[in-house]
C-alpha cells in the first residue's frame, strides 16, 4: 500500500490522527505501508516550530537520518524500485535530499534486478488541474533538473497526490512535451481517495491538454500497479463504487 502524502488532514489535531489510525488498522497491521509527507503532515509545532513532527512519529523507518521528517527513503520489491521523495524539503543542487538521490539512491537501481522504476512525491510536476497551479514547490522542482535525472535513469512512472483528482499522462520528454518514442515517465496523479474538500476542477474544462491521457474529477478511486514481467507492468484506476 502506498499513499503519496495528506494521509489524515490532521492539520495539528491529533484527534484526527487518532481517528485516521484507528480507521487505517485493520489493513495497516496485515499490509506493508509507505508513504511520503504532504503539505497537510507539516503540523508546524506552535511552540518548538519543529515541522513533521507526528508524522516522523508515525511512520519512522528504523535506522534512518533525515534533514527534517522522515522524508526520503528507498525501497525494493520483487521487480520494482521505489524512491520516496518529500516536495517540502528542498530537492535543489546541494541539499541534502538532492545529494541522497543522485549519489545513493538513483546510482543503487539496478534494472536487470527491478526494471521497473518509480518515483513518488506529493506535489504533481504536470497538472490539469486548477487547484494548485499557482503553488511555488512543484516550480522548484521542475526547475531543480529533476526531470532530466528522470529520463537518464529511465523512470518509468512518478505517483504524486495533492490534487483531488485522478490524472494519467502521456510518456513524457523533460521538457513536458509528448515522448513519441514512449521512452519518458508517465505522470500519476492518485488524488481523489476521497476527502472533505472535494474534487479539484479542471483548467479547461472542455478539452483536456494533449499531453494528457486520462484524467477525472468526479469520481473517488485508488490506483494499482503490477509488475507482470521484465518487459510488462499494468497501471488501473479502480472507482470506489465500482462492483467489480
Amino acid at each position: 500500500l502506498l499513499i503519496a502524502g495528506d494521509l489524515s488532514y490532521a492539520d495539528g489535531d491529533p484527534t484526527r490522527w487518532d481517528s485516521w489510525l484507528e480507521l487505517a488498522e485493520p489493513l495497516l497491521r496485515s499490509v506493508p505501508f509507505a508513504s511520503v509527507p504532504g503539505n497537510h503532515e507539516i503540523e508546524c509545532d506552535q511552540v518548538t516550530h519543529d515541522v513533521f513532527v507526528p508524522y516522523e512519529s508515525f511512520f519512522r523507518n528504523p535506522n534512518r537520518r533525515y534533514d527534517y521528517g522522515n522524508a526520503y527513503y528507498s525501497y525494493r520489491h520483487g521487480l520494482v524500485h521505489t524512491i520516496m521523495l518529500n516536495s517540502y524539503t528542498s530537492i535543489l543542487d546541494g541539499s541534502l535530499q538532492r545529494t541522497w538521490l543522485t549519489e545513493i539512491a538513483l546510482p543503487n537501481v539496478d534494472k536487470s534486478i527491478t526494471p521497473w522504476l518509480i518515483i513518488v512525491f506529493h506535489t504533481p510536476l504536470y497538472t490539469t488541474f486548477k487547484s494548485h497551479i499557482n503553488e511555488i514547490n512543484p516550480t522548484l522542482m521542475k526547475d531543480s533538473g529533476i526531470r532530466q535525472l528522470f529520463q537518464r535513469y529511465k523512470v518509468n512512472l512518478v505517483i504524486s497526490g495533492h490534487d483531488h483528482a485522478y490524472m494519467r499522462t502521456k510518456p513524457l520528454n523533460p521538457n513536458g512535451s509528448v515522448a513519441e518514442s514512449k521512452a519518458g515517465p508517465i505522470f500519476w496523479t492518485l488524488g481523489a481517495g476521497g476527502n472533505r474538500e472535494g474534487h479539484s476542477e479542471y483548467i479547461n474544462p472542455i478539452q483536456q491538454e494533449d499531453w494528457v491521457d486520462k484524467r477525472d474529477d468526479d469520481e473517488f478511486g485508488f490506483g494499482l500497479f503490477f509488475a507482470q514481467n521484465y518487459t510488462h507492468a499494468h497501471i488501473q484506476w479502480m472507482r470506489d463504487d465500482d462492483n467489480n
